[in-house]
């Protein structure tokens, strides 16, 4: 009879063990497929309020931006500026093409974000302002580029907290598309951040847009900076043959 007893507690263990395990198990699996991919990187998932085209406002930060996480020094933001932007203390905002007054900033579709560092609380204590995204960096991504216009100097892109040095690579009518090497990056879940800090002024702006991943390398500063001098070559030959 105690042999059976000890059996059966034998066994209760080894059965709690395994349900420990699958428990384990089912945390780590479902913690994994909980990691999609990158969404809304265009920010044109946006759900806001109609207002009139002078008239900024604040919606709640996740309709503004959903799928992101706003700071505001180390805050979360619960709140994110629409159609206007701040004066002075940090914020994170969205415009779109219908404001009278940022229309002509957005870079592409019909929505853009701005990151604004500046005064923190309390006042004359200067802060970044960030977003973030959690997700899988695609398993062919090589390179991640974005538009942005403004102080992109005291912009820091990371991933998972380390830095990402981004050069530029081409200009568009109102914007310069930098590109950054995240192939280190390539398959793993990593959270992507944007901080625009008060470094070359308290209320340093960055207006952000039209994020991606490319299988695209980013080629070596050296190569575009021979592209640019063999392009400016290019022109003097030309400005000599036809001068008279």
């Amino acid at each position: 009879m105690f042999g059976c007893l000890a059996h059966t507690q034998r066994g209760s263990r080894r059965a709690g063990n395994v349900l420990v395990a699958t428990a384990v198990f089912s945390s780590v699996v479902l913690g994994a497929l909980g990691q999609g991919a990158f969404q809304n990187l265009n920010f044109e998932s946006a759900i806001v309020p109609i207002v009139p085209a002078n008239q900024p406002t604040t919606v709640p930060f996740s309709d503004a931006f959903p799928a992101w996480t706003g700071y505001l020094g180390t805050n979360q933001a619960s709140l994110a500026g629409y159609n206007g932007i701040s004066v002075g203390a940090y914020e994170i905002s969205l415009v779109d093409t219908h404001t009278s007054f940022y229309g002509n900033r957005v870079i592409s579709g019909t929505f853009t974000a701005v990151l604004q560092a500046g005064n923190a609380n309390p006042p004359l204590q200067y802060g970044p302002a960030a977003i973030g995204q959690t997700g899988i960096v695609p398993a062919t991504a090589l390179s991640l580029r974005f538009f942005a216009s403004g102080s992109a100097g005291d912009l820091v892109v990371s991933l998972n907290g380390q830095s990402v040095p981004f050069i530029p690579l081409s200009s568009g009518p109102n914007y310069v598309e930098y590109g950054a090497d995240v192939s280190g990056f390539a398959g793993l879940p990593a959270e992507l951040r944007f901080t625009e800090q008060p470094i070359s002024n308290p209320f340093a702006t960055l207006f952000l847009d039209n994020i991606q991943f490319s299988t695209s390398v980013i080629p070596e500063p050296c190569v575009l900076t021979l592209s640019a001098l063999g392009t400016m070559l290019l022109a003097w030959r030309f400005l000599r043959r036809t001068s008279p």
